[in-house]
């Protein structure tokens, strides 16, 4: 059925930003689009500030998330440092030099802006849509593909409107969930963190050490088992000297995810290779990790006889001494 048929227009999420006195609309076609530097991202901008994966947007029906992926370049809504936000129409994101406005617009809206930008050059067929950005703009990519040569948003069919049992269904776990927290109503969560006791510029709150060094691999440790001991190791360091209940609640949280992943007691080869070479580090000093390299080191050539592998860690051993 077409949109006029239909009678009505499907709003979609869209991201404007200015440049050389022009307005730029890009459309998030796909449920998850990454923004970033990296050629890698779905929306590709070689722009200062901007990290190789700096923001991914999230769309849930009517509602667009935006997730910060990178600890160390802010996600700025309204002025304010975010790590996740409900985006709402209007609301300006600021990546590093990038700012943005989101919008809802209309299908109809959104074609008029299309067709009045310069047209792309030819591109074979298996190539991504790409639409050519005014001079000192860096080439965006619209969307990815998927193997049919549309965008993923387009190839699932429309929907015609849930049938009405899910509907039902729907009104019946609403009142369920209403009368739970009327029940419940004034008896904190569970999980609910306490207020910080301390402000560091760009932490929310949070201790650098934990913000740094222990959170963003501590979220992405199906992405990164071989961090698990280390992360395991930062946090009982932590827990040892931190004050500030916020940071101790998520440091605790984040021990127990590491702890359900280490296997054996010994360090492995990848897991003392992961520590020493690709662990982030950020909140103390360079002598701290330093010695925490060195440390975990001996660690592996205490139980590690001989092998290929005791000989590069004797490597790295000599490299921290020197």
């Amino acid at each position: 059925m077409s949109e006029s048929a239909s009678g009505a227009s499907p709003r979609r999420p869209t991201l404007e930003l200015e440049r050389d006195g022009e307005r730029i609309v890009l459309e998030l076609l796909a449920r998850t689009t990454v923004l970033g530097a990296s050629p890698d991202a779905d929306l590709s901008l070689a722009l200062p500030g901007l990290a190789p994966l700096h923001v991914r947007f999230e769309r849930e029906g009517e509602r667009l998330f935006a997730v910060a992926l990178d600890a160390l370049h802010p996600l700025r809504v309204q002025g304010v440092e975010r790590r996740e936000w409900l985006l709402r129409d209007g609301d300006a994101v600021e990546l590093g030099s990038l700012r943005l406005v989101f919008r809802w617009a209309e299908a109809q809206a959104q074609r008029a802006v299309a067709s009045s930008l310069p047209a792309a050059p030819p591109a074979r067929p298996s190539a991504a849509p790409a639409r050519v950005a005014p001079a000192g703009l860096p080439a965006v990519s619209l969307a990815r593909e998927g193997a049919s040569g549309e965008p993923r948003e387009r190839r699932a069919p429309a929907s015609a409107g849930w049938p009405w049992p899910a509907k039902l269904f729907l009104v019946l776990i609403a009142g369920m969930a209403l009368f739970v927290a009327f029940r419940n109503r004034g008896t904190p969560a569970k999980d609910a963190l306490p207020p910080a006791s301390k402000s560091y510029p760009g932490t929310d709150g949070l201790e650098p050490f934990f913000y740094f060094s222990i959170y963003p691999i501590s979220e992405r440790l199906d992405e990164y088992p071989a961090a698990a001991r280390l992360i395991a190791q930062r946090c009982q360091d932590l827990l040892a000297s931190c004050e500030d209940p916020r940071t101790r609640v998520l440091a605790e949280r984040a021990l127990a995810k590491a702890r359900a992943r280490v296997t054996g007691s010994t360090w492995t080869f990848d897991e003392m290779r992961y520590a020493t070479e690709n662990a982030p580090t950020g909140g103390r000093d360079e002598a701290y990790f330093r010695s925490e390299k060195r440390a975990i080191v001996q660690a592996f050539l205490a139980t590690n006889p001989g092998g290929a592998d005791r000989f590069v860690a004797e490597a790295k051993l000599k490299q921290l001494d020197s």
